[in-house]
């Protein structure tokens, strides 16, 4: 009835219960304006004021998250990995605790070569869902690779360095080699030399005039 305030606050109690707040609203002004002596319509459109005002900012927050959220997968779909991984990260800041916002910035570390940090934000999203099995997967999986790359990397730095420590001991085996080799051709070289200056100082002796040798067919020193 249009002029019923019970009736109008009726309405406005159901309109409550479906969080149709701007409704339920109206319904209490209604009834307030009607009867405005009764303090329980007036309360009823305090209350259901101030629900309204936070439902039209969290209809608002909830809208930009939807946005965000449709812009960055956009741009996923489209191959633009670094603006979606900005935009996902806003959401992230924005709604904290979304797995599927964490691991959706997983995926892009991933596509993105960086499994380090794509491994993080996997992490990150099974712990907060522990129970979804595509997320427990993704780590799984992820973390098998990374173990596997690293073992394959230090088996082959421990290759090149046993490569290196070999190229090192052949070249210092020849350079002994070639330290022994001169000092053996200086040891030969020294008794031939030495044999050559005998051979010099007795030809010396023969064929001098010296006190011990002369010439066998020189005549003989005449007497003063």
């Amino acid at each position: 009835a249009p002029d019923n305030a019970e009736a109008h606050f009726s309405l406005g109690v159901i309109y409550e219960a479906q969080h149709n707040f701007t409704e339920a609203l109206g319904c209490y002004k209604r009834a307030a304006d009607i009867d405005p002596n009764k303090r329980e319509y007036k309360e009823a459109v305090t209350l259901v004021a101030k629900k309204a005002v936070i439902k039209e900012q969290d209809d608002g927050k909830k809208l930009e998250l939807r946005l965000l959220a449709e812009n960055a997968s956009g741009a996923y779909r489209r191959g633009e990995f670094i603006s979606a991984l900005d935009l996902y990260k806003q959401l992230d800041r924005k709604a904290p605790n979304q797995a599927l916002v964490k691991y959706n910035i997983a995926t892009i570390y991933l596509a993105m070569k960086s499994p380090v940090q794509a491994l993080d934000f996997f992490r990150q999203a099974r712990k907060l869902k522990p129970e979804e099995p595509n997320y427990q997967k993704a780590v799984a999986q992820l973390e098998g690779n990374l173990q596997t790359e690293e073992t394959e990397r230090l088996n082959s730095e421990r290759a090149w360095q046993n490569q290196n420590q070999n190229n090192n001991n052949n070249q210092n085996q020849n350079q002994n080699n070639n330290q022994n080799s001169s000092r053996n051709q200086n040891f030969n070289q020294q008794p031939n030399q030495g044999n050559q200056q005998r051979n010099s100082n007795n030809n010396s002796n023969s064929n001098g005039n010296g006190l011990l040798g002369g010439d066998k067919n020189a005549p003989p020193p005449s007497a003063a």
